[in-house]
């Protein structure tokens, strides 16, 4: 169990704010932000597959106190929940669940050109603070067409740009690994090897730093994994470690004896060739099927399907894996422990039908 440092996205902060300063809300994402602010932006981004994928939808033009509830794809195919939206007037925020801990590392950035045009001066602002008797540091990223906080002599906006990680850990001081790089008016503001999820606030307005830091600080809660949360979250397919699930029957893994006892493991194993083995469900079995539109008068034989299908352990309720089934209808789950019992789930994305499932199903063993 981790100890998360979770944010309340406006709802019930106690910290007042005032912007200075209305924002234009002029796109999604922002192309100028009001007073020439940016001459382009990326918006919120995640790192997948192909590359970067904005996020966040059209949250950028919403209105003030309006969060919105979405789901993303990430690198590995981990699912990212999204909370986005204005928290306050002035302040965006955005805010990622993973699903699951992605092997390729995930991360979260912010881009923009300024339209300050004079090199746009950067630079960070640590603040200490207290959540439940704990001390934390927060990090935040200023940039201006002046110094810090020069707004009150330019009567220009200033951008601050805050990532807050989920993990406690990485809050503390000097731990935060958020940085910044850029060249001429080009900024890039990230967070690299995302853990757990991450919250990201981006402002700009007529307004000190020292101001915009005390609502975010007012604006997080710690919290014991997902026990006590500030907010609704949305259901992801594959929920972080430890969050929100029932633990597994043995100390490392269900399936074998051998990943618990003391000492190490035994000196003789079996190698599953050219794949990954699961620890907690691995083995030598295979759970295959294929998904079906029922015949009707009008189509007398059973239509094969290209749905999702997921894989569930019969005894923990735990995602084992996800595929989809190929135009002939087909499905197939190798390399599963062959001791465990499991239940298939088929989801219609296309919304004409509800979830199928077969449960109580034991793999077959793999010749």
């Amino acid at each position: 169990m981790s100890l998360l440092i979770l944010p309340r996205l406006g709802t019930g902060n106690p910290v007042p704010f005032n912007n200075n300063y209305a924002v234009a809300k002029d796109g999604n994402p922002w192309s100028d932000g009001g007073s020439d602010t940016f001459d382009g932006t990326t918006g919120a981004q995640i790192t997948t597959s192909t590359g970067w994928a904005r996020i966040g939808g059209n949250t950028y033009t919403t209105a003030d106190g309006s969060i919105d509830i979405s789901k993303s794809l990430g690198a590995d195919g981990v699912d990212v929940g999204v909370y986005s939206g204005w928290a306050v007037a002035g302040i965006w925020a955005c805010e990622i669940e993973l699903g699951s801990e992605p092997r390729v590392p995930l991360h979260l950035r912010f881009w923009c050109n300024t339209g300050y045009d004079n090199g746009s001066p950067t630079g960070i602002v640590t603040k200490v603070y207290t959540l439940a008797g704990n001390s934390y540091e927060l990090t935040t990223v200023w940039t201006s067409y002046g110094q810090q906080d020069s707004w009150t002599s330019t009567n220009e906006t200033q951008l601050t740009v805050t990532v807050v990680p989920y993990l406690a850990s990485q809050n503390l001081a000097g731990a935060n690994p958020f940085t910044w790089s850029g060249s001429g008016d080009d900024r890039d503001y990230r967070l690299n090897g995302v853990t757990r999820g991450a919250t990201l606030y981006i402002q700009w307005g007529k307004v000190n730093v020292d101001e915009v830091q005390n609502w975010i600080i007012g604006d997080l809660a710690e919290s014991e994994e997902f026990t006590s949360v500030p907010h609704v979250r949305t259901l992801l397919l594959n929920t972080a470690p430890g969050a929100r699930l029932n633990d597994l029957n043995r100390f490392m893994s269900p399936n074998s004896e051998l990943w618990s006892r003391a000492g190490g493991l035994h000196l003789q194993y079996r190698a599953v060739p050219r794949n990954w083995r699961d620890i907690h469900f691995g083995g030598n079995g295979v759970i295959a099927g294929t998904v079906k539109e029922k015949a009707t008068p009008s189509k007398p034989l059973n239509q094969a399907l290209v749905r999702r299908v997921q894989l569930i352990s019969a005894q923990t309720n735990l995602l084992v894996a996800e595929t989809w089934s190929s135009p002939d209808g087909s499905y197939r789950f190798e390399r599963i422990d062959t001791r465990q019992r499991y239940a298939v789930v088929s989801f219609d994305h296309e919304r004409r039908y509800r979830a199928v499932i077969a449960d109580d199903l034991s793999p077959a063993v793999m010749p």
